[in-house]
């Protein structure tokens, strides 16, 4: 699911976390972070989010065209038949912490809408009667109120649809033959059924009859067990991989969705599941060229401005792809070759690269390089503090790591004997906390700044270990970290070549 304005705010795509886009402003935050956590949260506890959220997980191979319309059917169908109560719901949560703040700030926001963004704003019309039900109410019942709205659409979404074998939503022909039955549409269509229980609670006359429809239809009686939630994961298994019967590759499908499980976490601890980008990832493809590993040699040599990214080695990319798909026992061919992006900030140009073992080994340790060395965190020996497999002349290494700050404790439980430093730099609305693990070496973790407080806190309360740098100012210097305006330089060079090499306005630098 997306937020859209002029440019993308927010997405939500069926995976574990959140993207917000790091150039927004201060007061596009916090609601917009909560509108892509609506999604989210209704996604994961529902079975149509989680059909969808099995069908992301799918890897379909570009030789297998039959498979490849089948995944488009599927999909279509269950985004088509939820697209209006996921965006109707994530604008209502939206307007609902809007007036919770100040009711002014709600009539700004729903005005704002209905004049820029009429796409948006008619997602949420038909909910707008209890926003100005909420108005008068106190917070408590806003609360309530907004609660209850959400149970709706959840229900909405929990239809068993799975009792239906998963062979008929693999053509459009057989899903529009499904669809046309008498019932199926307010029974099993998220979008037909949410607001037909909202058209219920509107023709109530007074504000009481409506709470009390509004909370009738909202209350559940439903198995909320561990034990429940586990079963109903079997049936939307056995579900989507009915939709792909008959497939060459249902073993692989199969294999991929036996690795998607039920956790329990803290509501509190999936909304801070966020990553900061630049929703860049087109404009990266598009403008991708390959390179020569002696034109790489010479632009390394005379770029200022520029990175060296090391992804790791193909064979090790190719396994660890095959391995997500489900392909358990793939093994790779014995291939020395690198995987290596350039970036010139300067020209607005990416490279791509395949470079022999040794050809990558002689770039690392030729002179005067004036690229900055950054490295993937999967592709750092942390043991011995060096590059995995490679020397480097190169003054300072970074290691990159675009993970969520939960996902990354792992690693930075590695460091818990010994002491090391930290500070921030802060880019736009993005926060990058670098991690000084040896006399040359910064780990770097892009957070958004909701979630590099909760991180502080839990680095400052379960990692005794990690000194912060307290003593200077953001834009200053520091005898640890940031020791020159080199490293500094270094530093913007390569948060501006990932995340906003796009931008036709100047580079975005380190917040003063």
């Amino acid at each position: 699911m997306m937020k859209v304005d002029v440019r993308l705010l927010g997405q939500y795509d069926f995976d574990n976390f959140t993207l917000l886009n790091a150039l927004m402003s201060e007061e596009e935050r916090i609601n917009t972070a909560i509108h892509e956590y609506t999604h989210f949260v209704l996604s994961n506890q529902s079975v149509y989010g989680t059909i969808q959220y099995c069908l992301k997980k799918l890897t379909i191979s570009l030789t297998c065209n039959n498979d490849i319309n089948k995944m488009k059917s599927a999909i279509d169908f269950f985004a088509n038949h939820t697209i209006k109560v996921q965006e109707g719901l994530a604008v209502f949560i939206e307007s609902t912490y809007f007036m919770l703040r100040d009711t002014s700030e709600y009539e700004k926001f729903i005005n704002n809408l209905r004049s820029n963004n009429k796409l948006y704003y008619g997602y949420v019309k038909p909910l707008c009667f209890i926003l100005e039900y909420m108005k008068d109410s106190d917070n408590n019942r806003k609360m309530a109120i907004a609660h209850a709205v959400f149970q709706l659409a959840l229900k909405s979404m929990n239809s068993s649809i799975y009792d239906y074998d998963g062979k008929l939503f693999a053509t459009n022909k057989s899903i529009k033959k499904l669809v046309s039955r008498q019932d199926f549409s307010e029974k099993y269509l998220p979008n037909k059924s949410f607001f037909a229980m909202i058209e219920e609670c509107k023709k109530e006359e007074t504000y009481e009859k409506f709470s009390q429809k509004l909370f009738s239809l909202a209350k559940s009686e439903a198995d909320n067990s561990v034990d429940f939630y586990r079963d109903r994961l079997v049936k939307i298994k056995d579900f989507v991989l009915g939709i792909f019967e008959g497939s060459p590759n249902i073993k692989i499908y199969k294999n991929r969705i036996a690795q998607v499980e039920i956790n329990e976490v803290d509501s509190s601890s999936v909304f801070l599941q966020q990553i900061p980008t630049a929703f860049n990832e087109d404009y990266v493809k598009r403008n991708m060229k390959k390179i020569g590993y002696e034109s790489l040699k010479m632009k390394c040599k005379s770029i200022e401005y520029s990175t060296l990214f090391l992804l790791g080695g193909l064979q090790k990319n190719i396994v660890d792809l095959f391995n997500k798909m489900g392909v358990i026992d793939f093994v790779g061919e014995d291939e020395a070759r690198e995987i290596v992006f350039f970036y010139s900030l300067r020209d607005k140009e990416i490279f791509g690269c395949l470079l022999e073992k040794t050809e990558l080994q002689e770039l690392l340790v030729q002179n005067d390089n004036k690229s900055v060395l950054l490295t993937s965190y999967k592709n750092y020996d942390y043991e011995n503090n060096r590059l995995l497999g490679y020397s480097t002349t190169t003054e300072n290494v970074y290691i990159y790591c675009d993970r969520t700050y939960s996902n990354t404790l792992q690693y930075i439980n590695l460091w818990d004997n010994r002491k090391v430093f930290y500070r921030y730099m802060v880019y736009e609305s993005m926060i990058v906390i670098l991690i000084k693990i040896n006399e040359n070496t910064l780990f770097l973790l892009p957070m958004t700044p909701m979630v590099a407080d909760e991180a502080e806190k839990d680095i400052r309360d379960n990692h005794k270990n990690m000194r912060p740098i307290t003593e200077v100012e953001d834009e200053e210097y520091d005898p640890y970290i940031i020791k020159d305006e080199k490293v500094r330089n270094e530093i913007d060079t390569i948060i501006n070549c990932l995340f906003f090499i796009n931008l036709s306005v100047p580079d975005v630098k380190q917040n003063p």
